[in-house]
């Protein structure tokens, strides 16, 4: 009877082990963040297209001049995406990292980002919104 007891009691405990294991968060946000994001879109003017590759890093780029690439790192957190634009020495003039905070809606095809903080506007005063649609790269 102790060792059907003590049995029981193991496999309980087993089981409130497996549970705790199983329910482990498995997201990959900071690295890459959200998989949806992952892939090329190109905005609606068709001017530029953003990628956005699985191993948190992306460009932007001219439809026209893919092999010019503004490239950056990217991740995702909440509905926020941070693009981080590496530091630059030009010879002439040195420019610092850069970091552009976007917060995104993803809508099937659609991705829609909105500026965070005003900076990414030429006139400063926020509201810049670009909706992009899913591409194939050939």
């Amino acid at each position: 009877m102790k060792q059907f007891k003590f049995l029981s009691l193991l496999f309980v405990a087993f089981l409130a082990a497996a549970t705790f294991i199983a329910c482990g968060d498995d997201d990959d946000e900071g690295n890459g963040g959200d998989a949806g994001l992952v892939g090329a879109w190109i905005d609606e003017g068709g001017h530029e297209i953003l990628v956005l590759t699985a191993g948190g890093k992306g460009y932007w780029a001219s439809p026209k001049h893919l092999d010019d690439k503004d490239e950056f790192t990217w991740s995702a957190t909440g509905d926020i995406l941070t693009l981080t634009f590496a530091a630059h020495d030009w010879g002439y003039s040195y420019e610092e990292e850069e970091v552009d905070k976007y917060r995104y809606v993803l809508s099937g095809d659609k991705l829609t980002l909105s500026d965070v903080d005003g900076k990414n506007n030429d006139s400063g005063s926020g509201g810049f919104q670009e909706v992009y649609t899913r591409y194939n790269l050939k």
